[in-house]
C-alpha cells in the first residue's frame, strides 16, 4: 500500500513540475532564459522517472491508466510547448524583433 502512495506521489509530482515548466516557456519577455538544451533535459529526466517507476513496479501493483494518461498528455504539452517555444524565437531572430 505504501508503494502505490509513493508511486502516485511521485507522479502527480511530475505531472505538476511539466505544467510548471508550460508555464514557465509559455510567459512572454523571458526569451534570454530559454534554453533548448535544458528542456530537452528535463523531457528525458522526466521519462527516465516514468521509466523506472514502471519497471519497479510489483506485478501486483496497479497503477492508475488515468494516472498514466496526465503523465503522458502534460509530458506531450510541455515537448509541444518547448517546440513552439524554439521555432518561435527562430522567427522572431530571423525577422530581427526581440520581445
Amino acid at each position: 500500500m505504501l508503494f502505490e502512495i509513493i508511486i502516485y506521489a511521485v507522479l502527480a509530482i511530475i505531472a505538476g513540475d511539466n505544467i510548471y515548466q508550460i508555464w514557465k516557456l509559455t510567459r512572454s519577455g523571458k526569451s534570454d532564459q530559454f534554453k533548448p538544451g535544458k528542456t530537452l533535459g528535463y523531457l528525458i529526466f522526466t521519462l527516465v522517472i516514468v521509466i523506472i517507476v514502471g519497471l519497479s513496479a510489483p506485478w501486483g501493483t496497479q497503477i492508475s491508466i488515468v494516472m498514466w494518461w496526465i503523465i503522458a498528455a502534460t509530458t506531450a504539452a510541455y515537448a509541444g510547448v518547448a517546440i513552439w517555444r524554439i521555432l518561435r524565437n527562430r522567427e522572431l531572430e530571423v525577422s530581427g524583433i526581440a520581445f
